[in-house]
């Protein structure tokens, strides 16, 4: 019996000390932490202003969409979220209005492409806890939400 709490333990170990990724993703999203980072941004009044601005507030938006419309967000974690900005179906709109206001801009595809790649890899990271990646995606979709009056 003792060897195989050793062998529990030592295994335990092992998994923290090689894979540190898999004890954050028992983590989960601090929804508290991005709401703080994403009202932080929004008070701050930045808005996006530039053709590439719209393509980067469109792909963070556009990952954000996916993760409310698939459940990698889910709703309890949603409705913890500043709202109405994470209301499943807005991040969608926004994502409509900024690549109109994009139109035109060279190298959209790609730059979009781009920028949904980076979103995607940030919102993996904050899905598994780590509070950098949190802090920045959600600082990003702060800066890139309709402000409102």
């Amino acid at each position: 019996m003792f060897h195989r709490v050793k062998l529990v333990a030592a295994v335990a170990f092992f998994a923290v000390a090689i894979f540190p990724h898999i004890a954050k993703a028992q983590t989960g999203l601090d929804t508290k932490f991005a709401s703080a980072a994403f009202n932080t941004a929004k008070e701050t009044g930045v808005t996006p202003t530039t053709k590439g601005e719209y393509i980067m507030c469109a792909a963070l938006w556009g990952t954000m969409d996916s993760a409310l419309s698939n459940g990698e967000i889910t709703a309890a974690q949603a409705q913890a979220l500043p709202q109405p900005d994470f209301y499943p179906g807005i991040p969608g709109v926004w994502v409509t209005d900024y690549i109109k206001k994009a139109k035109g801009a060279s190298n959209f595809s790609e730059r979009f492409q781009e920028t949904s790649n980076n979103s995607r890899m940030l919102l993996i990271e904050a899905l598994q806890g780590n509070a950098e990646k949190t802090k920045m995606l959600f600082g990003a979709l702060g800066s890139c939400s309709p402000k409102t009056n």
